[in-house]
């Protein structure tokens, strides 16, 4: 009986800790052959113990500069070009998360004659991958709402806003037409703007068209609309510049909408003249082009479009008109100018503008000589 007597020994001195680690070892009986001392478990649980032993030493040895560097990794956020903003959607009263690029955080580096970005420079070298023209438009999860930022801060800001009457008729048309419902509900469905691509840009754009163009003609905003469709043919073109698969994926989506809108534009160049069509309505009759200079630059800018569409006659001819309208309004200007009882107030948005018809006219006659320079080859 001298083993047994062995383990009434060893059973006899142990303590609390003894008690708890032999708990954990799960064996009862332990000879003193596979006994450990000094972990006062089994020989083979004692081996764990060691191990974790050693590695929680390894942990506390550890440098203050690691501890610091491992703070600071874990602190560390992506960076992001924007910030966000939560606002009501102003037809559904739902709340909007959107994000707004930060104040001065890129450039526009080259423009094309039609005002497209070529080039963009950003502050941060990190945010080069992003695209401006993708982020153009805020979106609402819960209606389809979809319009710039102004239009969901203060939709009726301007004197000349039909946002009344644009809400009205695209409360009525999402209650009482089904096709519309369903359009509406696939063009919003998947937006993600933490992933934000082409395709999705080209959905929103063509809602913002869409909800526009529920009014009637006479009622619809043609600079806004004019605008918004010259963009989406920008889209196209980049993707074209760059031989993109998302231009197949944006041509698919086209033949799914032109089962409900018959005359929706395929290409680049039919959504270019749209946008030429909507921006010489505003140039005749809409409320923004309140001075000489912005008429001014309106024509400028219709002709560049038509002149990327390659119709150089009618891009030429709105070209001229800019130089021949803008000598004669000069002529105005200086005179009003000239009165001795004009204010001072006055007399700096006079010069302002004559300033800014000078540099129209430049950029006229000098797409002109390119045009005449490239015939000449």
């Amino acid at each position: 009986f001298q083993a047994e007597d062995g383990i009434r020994d060893v059973e006899r001195s142990r303590g609390l800790g003894d008690v708890y680690k032999r708990q954990e070892c799960g064996r009862d009986y332990i000879c003193g052959k596979h006994y450990d001392v000094n972990e006062l478990v089994c020989s083979e649980c004692a081996e764990k113990f060691r191990g974790k032993k050693a590695v929680k030493k390894e942990k506390k040895n550890v440098s203050l500069e690691e501890v610091e560097v491992k703070k600071g990794e874990v602190k560390k956020e992506k960076k992001s070009p924007f910030y966000f903003k939560s606002v009501p959607c102003p037809v559904c009263g739902a709340i909007t998360h959107n994000r707004v690029f930060k104040p001065k955080i890129y450039s526009e580096r080259k423009v094309d004659i039609d005002k497209h970005v070529l080039m963009y420079g950003w502050t941060e070298p990190d945010f080069k991958d992003y695209h401006p023209p993708l982020y153009i438009f805020w979106h609402c999860t819960n209606c389809k709402y979809t319009a710039e930022k102004p239009d969901f801060e203060n939709p009726n800001k301007d004197t000349w806003s039909n946002f009344r009457l644009l809400e009205r008729a695209y409360l009525e048309r999402l209650q009482d037409d089904r096709v519309t419902e369903k359009l509406v509900s696939w063009l919003g469905k998947g937006i993600d703007y933490d992933q934000m691509n082409y395709p999705m840009a080209f959905k929103l754009h063509i809602l913002g068209i869409y909800i526009q163009e529920m009014l009637d003609e006479e009622n619809r905003d043609t600079l806004k609309l004019g605008r918004y469709y010259l963009r989406t043919g920008w889209l196209i073109r980049e993707l074209k510049e760059k031989q993109s698969k998302e231009l197949e994926i944006i041509n698919n989506i086209i033949g799914e909408l032109k089962k409900v809108i018959k005359d929706i534009p395929t290409t680049e160049e039919e959504y270019l003249k749209k946008a030429a069509e909507y921006l010489n309505e505003a140039y005749v009759k809409h409320p923004a082009i309140k001075n000489v200079a912005v008429a001014m630059d309106m024509l400028l800018w219709i002709g560049g479009i038509y002149l990327k569409m390659g119709e150089q006659e009618k891009g030429l001819n709105y070209l001229n008109n800019v130089i021949q309208d803008a000598q004669k309004q000069k002529v105005k200007l200086e005179n009003r100018l000239k009165n001795p009882n004009i204010s001072e107030e006055d007399a700096r948005h006079l010069t302002i503008q004559s300033k800014r018809i000078s540099v129209t006219v430049s950029k006229a006659r000098d797409l002109i000589q390119d045009i005449q320079y490239q015939r000449f080859k």
